[in-house]
């Protein structure tokens, strides 16, 4: 179901929360099933590798109800069916998930990280671009990072999708640029900065040390 993709995006799961909610552990994930409008439908919940994905299912036929995932205006039966399956989700989304600024866990785990340690939260500070998250040294205001969600083909062309980077300045930008993961910076002065996928194709370690002489030049 789409509407899971856009309710759980930015969460993850609080999996000690899971099984008391009522989903048991599989080898694909966690599993949970509901009834539907008095059992005619069932809505089944996987979460696997953090991904929700949910299924209607009709249970006369135990095939899955794609009428749900249409898009604009659909007739009442359908629409009570949608808002019957959102208010499920939203209810689990309450009591199982944490909202987390960012999309991949990497970027997580670096906010995380970056908050601890030099104490600046992400500010968000764009409307148009609510996905750009810049990270300021307190004591000049200057920015030592920037969190942003760009389509791939902005940093290689013809690479399709999207991708999460931080942009960081450092004085060995040519070096820098000859690693796997690490481009010309979008956005940003590329004689000074670079833009670094967070996707895990870069260790945790080595990006806390981008992001460390990136804080010392904004000092």
């Amino acid at each position: 179901m789409k509407t899971a993709d856009r309710l759980f995006l930015r969460y993850v799961p609080i999996e000690s929360a899971l099984s008391s909610y009522g989903f048991t552990e599989r080898e694909d994930g966690f599993f949970f099933h509901t009834p539907v409008l008095s059992g005619d439908f069932e809505l089944q919940v996987i979460i696997c590798d953090k991904k929700v994905i949910a299924r209607l299912i009709d249970t006369a036929y135990g095939d899955e109800y794609g009428r749900v995932d249409e898009e604009g205006e659909v007739g009442g039966f359908v629409a009570s069916l949608k808002e019957e399956c959102e208010k499920i989700l939203i209810d689990l989304r309450t009591r199982c998930f944490k909202k987390v600024c960012f999309i991949h866990p990497q970027t997580n785990r670096i906010c995380d990280k970056i908050v601890e340690k030099y104490h600046s939260l992400p500010e968000f500070l764009w409307d148009s671009d609510p996905d750009y998250g810049v990270f300021r040294n307190q004591a000049t205001e200057k920015w030592f990072g920037i969190v942003m969600n760009v389509k791939w083909d902005r940093l290689v062309k013809g690479v399709a999708g999207t991708v999460e980077v931080i942009n960081v300045k450092s004085d060995r930008v040519p070096e820098l640029l000859t690693e796997n993961g690490i481009y010309p910076a979008y956005h940003m002065n590329k004689k000074h900065w670079v833009s670094v996928v967070l996707n895990d194709t870069i260790k945790d370690e080595i990006l806390s040390e981008l992001i460390e002489e990136s804080y010392l030049l904004s000092k």
